[in-house]
């Protein structure tokens, strides 16, 4: 059985990799885990438009006082791979790109 991706979905997994990895790509795909969240509360604290080096740069700054708030320690580049990750599922937006890098910010709040 090979795995089927729906509308603007985005595969997760490689296409070789046994059916429950891809099953488990998109299970944890869907949740936010801690360092995710710590991206998107250091960007609504930073309050502006940051390059992907830039958020490994803030997040390797303030996640030492922010530890006990759950902000996990990580790779250096871990900050800036979840930016781009929660900008395929919607939660930041890329509004263009510096020095060859994607710029993230958090999408405008528009009331329905």
């Amino acid at each position: 059985m090979n795995p089927m991706i729906w509308g603007e979905d985005s595969p997760r997994a490689r296409v070789t990799d046994p059916i429950t990895s891809q099953v488990a790509a998109d299970r944890s795909a869907v949740t936010l885990t801690p360092l995710r969240k710590a991206v998107l509360a250091l960007m609504f604290v930073q309050g502006n438009a940051m390059k992907g080096s830039d958020i490994n740069w803030a997040y390797a700054k303030h996640q030492p006082a922010h530890e006990e708030r759950g902000w996990p320690r990580c790779h250096w580049d871990s900050p800036r791979k979840r930016a781009g990750e929660l900008a395929a599922d919607g939660f930041l937006v890329i509004v263009g790109r510096s020095e060859g890098e994607s710029v993230y910010a958090l999408p405008e709040l528009r009331e329905v």
